[in-house]
């Protein structure tokens, strides 16, 4: 059991270590890690806040004007027109779905 625990140390160590030496070669891939991280602790904070927002009152609101598909898609395309951003739209449809 320890020689397995040892390995797995060993593997995470030698994946970071990786990692590390393609960010010094390639400041593209670094970048494109970075930005990911961003967005990724972006939707984290918009669930949580989400989380923090969504209580009976928007949930109802919810529930009611996303009853059936029609009324879904409906919904769907009036907050696109409103917002102008399908992504966003997109985004916000699955923090609403993260938080349960």
């Amino acid at each position: 059991m320890a020689l397995k625990q040892t390995f797995k140390w060993i593997a995470v160590a030698v994946l970071v270590l990786l990692l590390g030496a393609s960010f010094h070669y390639s400041g593209g891939w670094l970048q494109l890690c970075a930005g990911l991280a961003l967005f990724l602790f972006g939707m984290q904070c918009l669930e949580q806040g989400l989380k923090a927002l969504a209580g009976g009152g928007m949930e109802r609101l919810l529930a009611r004007s996303t009853a059936t598909p029609l009324k879904g898609l409906l919904f769907g395309g009036g907050a696109t027109l409103l917002l102008q951003s399908s992504t966003l739209v997109s985004l916000l449809t699955i923090a609403f779905l993260g938080t349960g």
